[in-house]
């Protein structure tokens, strides 16, 4: 599926909410997704593993959230210690929460130009401190243009 915040989607499947709750926290965030769209991905995930999804108590096994590349955020939202940490993941939100920057820092990866770069512009012209792994996350998780 071609979504830029496909990642954040799954981290929030992998968290096993319920399709309308995941409907729900995207708007919180001011991102949308149709609910149909939402089901898509919850099932796909859900048959990579249907025994996480069928136990609520077991807890995820961390080579398939690394697998995914979504273990920093899960380990952020779901308060669960991974081996990643969780560095960056607060300052995407912050980023997501600062309209300039969010337009800023989406128009320069709309261009191609590098995190780095965009780290440098962002802190260089602006003077807001978001470190490159506030960047890089936000990137990762909530606007990946990669392909």
């Amino acid at each position: 599926m071609q979504l830029p915040y496909i990642k954040y989607v799954e981290t929030l499947v992998a968290g096993r909410l319920e399709p309308s709750a995941i409907h729900d926290r995207l708007r919180d965030v001011n991102l949308e997704l149709p609910l149909p769209a939402v089901s898509v991905v919850y099932n796909t995930l859900s048959e990579q593993q249907p025994e996480y999804f069928d136990d609520k108590s077991m807890p995820p096994d961390m080579d398939w959230l690394m697998d995914l590349e979504i273990d920093k955020m899960y380990g952020h939202l779901f308060n669960t210690n991974v081996p990643s940490g969780t560095l960056g993941i607060q300052g995407a939100f912050n980023v997501m929460d600062d309209p300039l920057m969010y337009r800023l820092i989406t128009s320069l990866a709309m261009a191609r130009i590098t995190n780095e770069d965009i780290e440098l512009i962002v802190n260089g012209k602006y003077n807001i401190s978001y470190a490159s792994e506030d960047i890089k996350e936000f990137l990762h998780y909530f606007f990946n243009v990669k392909d």
